[in-house]
């Protein structure tokens, strides 16, 4: 009655079936990649553009100053409300004592110590 299907494939039909996929699939691959790398955006939202200015330190170096002074007057007058194991302050002690600014401060502390205020005769 009606247009009989082969009921056996060939190397012919397994190829253009392979075909056809690969043309399918490619473009939708290709979009998919386009989205995924475009930044998104909530609408109206505009591009930052900084300006490249550096930190300006002037304004928190008195506080800094207070603290390398008197570092117990910085905490909070409550403390925590969950404590932190030793290991991980003496840690985190540590690990903020070798930045070049605390270094530095140390160094120079330990250089006025050992040279007080020399007067050279002239």
């Amino acid at each position: 009655m009606g247009m009989d299907w082969p009921t056996t494939t060939t190397s012919q039909d397994i190829v253009l079936a392979l075909v056809i996929a690969v043309l399918v699939v490619i473009p939708f691959l290709a979009i998919y990649r386009l989205l995924k790398s475009t930044p998104k955006r909530l609408p109206g939202e505009e591009e930052n553009i900084w300006a490249g200015a550096a930190f300006d330190v002037k304004t928190i170096a008195p506080r800094i100053e207070r603290l390398r002074e008197n570092h117990i007057a910085g905490l909070q007058s409550r403390p925590h409300p969950r404590s932190h194991p030793k290991w991980l302050l003496a840690a985190s002690r540590q690990a903020l004592g070798r930045f070049a600014y605390f270094s530095l401060a140390r160094r120079e502390e330990t250089e006025a110590e050992d040279h007080p205020s020399e007067t050279h005769a002239i």
